[in-house]
């Protein structure tokens, strides 16, 4: 409000008009009514019009929403092809939708569980961003080694009924509580970081040749 910057929905849209795009609204079930309301006129309609009253054309992209309200109907996580007559019986039911809503959508698609090697996956990626900022620590020079049993570990650990971030929260946690144990009772800067298991953690000072 009294900003006269273009909305960078507006922005993207106005710049991509003529080839189009993807446009992602998440969670829509969490939007407040007037949000929803231009959400359904660009379905409806084809286009938004911004707080100058100008129309932005959204004919050429492709929009995406999702919500999490069905979790207790489906809990799990990811996506696959699903038959479109779930708006009728566990989508409306679960995000609120009138029918009317529901049916400008051209398709619903429902959420499957992801597997073991997937978890895995976002996992390793978890550990190794958390590595990423732990090695930056000012004044510190760490290094870390990992094997794959403790990823393993890790996903079976993570309460996933909470959702994907539980893995990259739990990863996060059992690498840097071990390390901020560490060095809160020792002064030492040049660390390696062995982590075999979660039960089983290795920190130790990393000395020269001519410490040796």
């Amino acid at each position: 409000i009294g900003s006269d910057q273009t909305p960078e929905l507006i922005k993207y849209i106005d710049e991509n008009s003529e080839e189009g795009g993807v446009i992602l609204f998440e969670e829509i079930d969490k939007a407040d009514t007037e949000c929803l309301n231009i959400f359904m006129r660009m379905l409806d309609e084809g286009e938004i019009i911004s707080a100058k009253n100008i129309p932005y054309s959204v004919k050429n992209f492709i929009i995406l929403s999702t919500t999490n309200m069905s979790a207790h109907h489906v809990n799990t996580l990811g996506f696959s092809s699903a038959e479109n007559d779930v708006r009728e019986t566990m989508v409306k039911a679960t995000t609120g939708m009138k029918k009317e809503q529901l049916a400008r959508f051209n398709l619903v698609v429902e959420y499957e569980d992801l597997t073991k090697e997937d978890k895995m996956k976002l996992c390793q990626t978890a550990i190794d961003e958390t590595i990423y900022r732990l090695i930056k620590i000012k004044g510190y020079n760490i290094k870390f080694e990992y094997n794959y049993e403790i990823i393993s570990q890790i996903v079976d650990k993570a309460n996933t009924s909470f959702g994907v971030r539980e893995i990259k929260k739990q990863a996060s946690r059992e690498i840097s509580q071990k390390l901020a144990e560490f060095i809160r009772t020792h002064s030492e800067k040049d660390l390696i970081v062995k982590l075999n298991s979660l039960e089983d953690a290795e920190i130790k000072v990393n000395k020269s040749k001519d410490e040796e």
